[in-house]
C-alpha cells in the first residue's frame, strides 16, 4: 500500500490529475499527504495553505474490537473542509427488489429502449457504451466463458442481476494491480453478533440480527452460483467471488447525487467511516468549473466536514439516505449492516425536539391539549406521553391508544402507495394526505416523519426542472403562482428540519436550498411581469431578499468549482436586477 509524506498509509483512491487549486488550469502536483487538492507548481501550492490546512492531515485511521477500523479526527475540523477526494474502486448499477428494470452498464443511466452489448448480451444504451472502460472487465470475461445474456432477460428485468453484476466488478477489481489492495483492505464478512451492544442482548434483536446475517450470506452465495455456474466463469474460485461480494455489499454506496444515473459505488477511504444518523460528514459531487460531466466511474467526490468537527471526534457518515424517518425505522433499517445504531438522534427521545415518531395523545387531545409521547429507549420500543403519563408500545409509526396507532398505519399505507405510485401524484393529493394527518382532523403533528415525508415528496414533485430552471440560463420552470407559494412554504419547513437532523453543508440541504431558490425565482418573474411601474413593490423586494439569502448560503457550501461558478453568477444576477430597480425608487 502506498505511504503519504508523513509515512501514514494511503486509504484512499484519488484522481491522478486535477485543477489547480488557485488559477484553475491542469495540476500535475498533489498534495502528498491529503491527496485532496492539486496545483500547476510550487508557487501556487504555497499561496494555497492558509485554505488548504483546514482539511489537510486531519484525521486517522484506527481499529479496535468492538468498532473494527474507524476515522479519527487528528485536529479541529472546520465545516466546510474538504477530507478525501476519490474516484470509485468500483462502480455497478444501483441494486435491490425495487431496481426492475434495465440500465446502462457503461453509462448507468436507464434508456428509453435497451439495447444488448453485442458482445456479452447485457443492455446498453448503443455502441458506444458498449465499449466503455467501465463494462470492458466483465465483458472480457464474459466473452471467455462464451456466455451471452439471454434477450429474454431484458424484460421482464431480475433484479438479483445487478447484484450479481456488483459482485463480479468488484471481484474482477480486486486482481487490479492499481486497485486491488485497497479493495481487498476493506470488510468483506461480519459474523452475525458482531459489534452487538450490551443493551441490545435480547431474543428479539439477535434474531433480527440473524436473519439478516442469513440474507447477506445467502445473496454471498447466490452471486457465487450464478458467477460461477451459470455465466461459467469457473477460473474464479467460489472464495474469491464471495469475498468480491462482501465486499460489495457491506462497503457499497448510492451516490447518484443528482447525475441522473443509477450508480452504486464502492471507496476506498469513505467506506471506511462509522454510520450516524446525525452525521459529521457527507459526501457531494465533485464537478470542474468549465468540464463536461464526468463519465460514470471517473466522477470524483468529495468528503466535505458538514459541520465543525473536534480533534478526537469519529468522522461519521449516513448510510441512510432518508433523514426523515424516526429512530425506531432507522435502526430497524440499520440492522441490515449489523448493528443498532447508538448515535446521538437515535439516543435522544425526542429527536432534537423534531418528535419525528410521535403523534398527539389522544388522552390529552380529548382534554383539548397537545402533549407528545416520546420513545423509551428500551428493546419493547415503549413510549411514554410527556402531557399525562400514559404508557404503551410503539411500532415503527408511532402507536398509540384510542386509535392514534391505527390511524397512523393507514397514514403510512398511503404514503407507501403514493412513493410507489409510477404515475405521478398530482400537488393536491399530498396536501390532502398532509391535510388528512395533522392535528385535529389526524393523529400527527408537523414535524411527524409521515407528514415531512409528504413535503419532501411535494417537493420533489417539479424538483428536476426547478433544478434545471435553476442552473441552466433561460430555462424557467413551471410550477403555477399560487403552488409556488406553497411550494416555497415547504421547502423552508424541510430546511428549519435540516438544521436539526443534518445542519451544514451536506446534498439533502443542499438540493432543498436549489429547488427553493427555482421556486423563488419563479416567483420573483411573476411578481416583475405583473408589475404596473418600473417602482417594485415591497413583495417584490422580500422575495429578492430571500433569493439573495438562499444563494449566499448555496455560495457558502458551495465545495466543487463548478457549483461556486453558478452560486456567485446568481448572486451577480440579483444585484443587477436591484440595481435596475434603484433608479426609480
Amino acid at each position: 500500500m502506498m505511504a503519504d509524506e508523513d509515512g501514514k498509509p494511503v486509504v484512499t483512491f484519488g484522481p491522478k490529475s486535477g485543477e489547480c487549486a488557485v488559477c484553475g488550469k491542469d495540476g500535475p502536483m498533489k498534495c502528498g499527504r491529503c491527496q485532496v487538492d492539486f496545483y500547476c507548481g510550487r508557487q501556487h501550492q504555497v499561496q494555497h495553505w492558509p485554505q488548504h490546512r483546514k482539511g489537510c492531515g486531519s484525521f486517522e485511521l484506527r481499529e479496535s474490537s468492538k468498532l473494527g477500523r474507524y476515522v479519527v479526527a487528528t485536529k479541529d475540523i472546520p465545516a466546510g473542509a474538504i477530507l478525501m477526494r476519490e474516484i470509485p474502486l468500483v462502480v455497478t448499477p444501483t441494486y435491490g427488489p425495487s431496481e426492475d428494470r434495465p440500465v446502462c452498464v457503461g453509462c448507468l443511466v436507464e434508456p428509453s429502449v435497451a439495447r444488448q452489448c453485442p458482445k456479452c448480451g447485457w443492455p446498453v444504451c448503443g455502441d458506444a457504451c458498449s465499449v466503455r472502460e467501465v463494462h470492458q472487465p466483465e465483458c472480457a470475461a464474459f466473452q471467455r466463458a462464451k456466455y451471452k445474456l439471454p434477450k429474454a432477460e431484458l424484460e421482464p428485468w431480475n433484479p438479483d442481476l445487478w447484484k450479481f453484476l456488483g459482485a463480479l466488478r468488484v471481484t474482477l477489481a480486486c486482481e487490479n494491480q492499481a486497485r486491488g489492495g485497497l479493495l481487498r483492505n476493506l470488510q468483506s464478512d461480519h459474523s452475525p453478533l458482531e459489534n452487538f451492544l450490551e443493551s441490545a442482548d435480547q431474543m428479539r434483536i439477535s434474531a433480527i440480527l440473524m436473519v439478516h446475517y442469513r440474507t447477506f450470506k445467502k445473496d454471498c452465495d447466490a452471486a457465487v452460483s450464478w458467477i460461477r455456474d451459470v455465466a461459467g466463469l469457473k477460473w474464479l474460485t467460489a472464495e474469491a467471488v464471495r469475498r468480491g461480494a462482501g465486499i460489495c455489499f457491506i462497503n457499497s454506496n448510492s451516490c447518484s447525487a443528482g447525475l441522473g444515473r443509477k450508480e452504486t459505488a464502492v471507496f476506498a477511504g469513505m467506506s471506511l467511516l462509522e454510520h450516524s444518523c446525525r452525521p459529521n460528514t457527507d459526501v457531494l459531487v465533485w464537478q470542474r468549473e468549465d468540464g463536461p460531466a464526468p463519465a460514470a466511474g471517473s466522477t470524483e467526490y468529495v468528503l466535505v466536514a458538514s459541520r465543525n468537527i473536534a480533534r478526537g471526534e469519529h468522522l461519521t457518515l449516513a448510510y441512510l439516505h432518508n433523514f426523515l424517518l424516526g429512530s425506531v425505522k432507522r435502526r430497524a433499517q440499520t440492522l441490515a449492516w449489523n448493528f443498532l445504531c447508538q448515535c446521538e438522534l437515535c439516543r435522544d427521545p425526542s429527536q432534537r425536539g423534531l418528535h419525528l415518531e410521535a403523534w398527539c395523545c389522544a388522552a390529552c387531545s380529548g382534554k383539548k391539549k397537545k402533549a407528545f409521547p416520546v420513545t423509551i429507549h428500551d428493546m419493547q420500543n415503549s413510549w411514554s406521553c410527556s402531557g399525562c403519563g400514559e404508557t404503551g408500545s410503539l411500532d415503527a409509526t408511532g402507536g398509540g391508544a384510542q386509535g392514534a396507532q391505527a390511524q397512523a398505519k393507514r397514514l403510512e399505507k398511503r404514503l407507501e402507495n403514493y412513493v410507489g405510485s409510477t404515475a405521478k401524484v398530482p400537488l393536491k393529493v399530498w396536501e390532502q394526505f398532509i391535510h388528512d394527518a395533522l392535528w385535529p382532523r389526524g393523529p400527527l403533528h408537523p414535524t411527524h416523519s409521515l407528514v415531512l415525508q409528504a413535503k419532501k415528496a411535494i417537493v420533489e414533485l417539479d424538483g428536476v426542472l426547478v433544478l434545471k430552471a435553476t442552473l441552466t440560463p433561460g430555462l424557467h420552470c413551471t410550477i403555477n403562482h399560487p403552488e409556488s407559494r406553497r411550494v416555497a412554504a415547504y421547502c423552508r419547513d424541510l430546511l428549519a428540519v435540516s438544521d436539526a437532523v443534518c445542519p451544514g453543508v451536506n446534498w439533502f440541504r443542499q438540493q432543498l436550498l436549489l429547488v427553493h431558490a427555482g421556486v423563488v425565482e419563479g416567483l420573483v418573474e411573476a411578481q416583475m411581469e405583473s408589475m404596473r411601474t418600473m417602482r417594485p413593490p415591497r413583495a417584490l423586494e422580500k422575495l429578492l431578499d430571500e433569493m439573495e439569502e438562499i444563494h449566499t448560503e448555496l455560495t457558502r457550501i458551495a465545495v466543487s468549482p463548478k457549483h461556486k461558478k453558478t452560486s456567485l453568477g446568481n448572486l451577480e444576477e440579483i444585484a443587477a436586477t436591484r440595481n435596475a430597480f434603484s433608479v426609480f425608487k
